[in-house]
Formats: C-alpha cells, sequence, structure tokens
C-alpha cells in the first residue's frame, strides 16, 4: 500500500503544484515525514490519513459544487 499511496500523493501534489513544505504544513507533519510517505518508507497514521483527504479530496469536491450553485 506504501508505495502506490506514495505515488498517488506525490502525483496530486504535482498536479495542483504544490511543494512538499506546503502539503505537510497543511497536514500538520514536517516536510521529511511527509516525504517519506512519497517514497514509500512510511505509512501515515489514521489522522494524518485524514487530514490528506480531507485538504485534498473535499476541497475537490467543495470546488465542484460550488460551481454548479446558482447565485
Amino acid at each position: 500500500m506504501s508505495v502506490q499511496f506514495g505515488k498517488r500523493c506525490k502525483i496530486l501534489r504535482q498536479e495542483r503544484g504544490l511543494t512538499q513544505q506546503q502539503v505537510a504544513d497543511a497536514l500538520g507533519i514536517s516536510r521529511s515525514a511527509y516525504a517519506y510517505y512519497e517514497i514509500g518508507g512510511s505509512e501515515p497514521s489514521l489522522s494524518v490519513l485524514w487530514e490528506y483527504w480531507a485538504n485534498i479530496y473535499l476541497r475537490r469536491i467543495w470546488k465542484q459544487r460550488k460551481d454548479q450553485f446558482i447565485w
């Protein structure tokens, strides 16, 4: 799981034009810990996974939904 997760994290981060430091700050972890996830050296805790999901996926969903609202 960790290698695939790490590759996906890197792809998502790069697609959004973010640095490892920016993602790490959003997750409340060090840049080196985040970099270790990206290379598959470690698996994140459940709390870090939740923050990652919230920061990446919920923002995408909100943007999609917001564009559908009629103001």
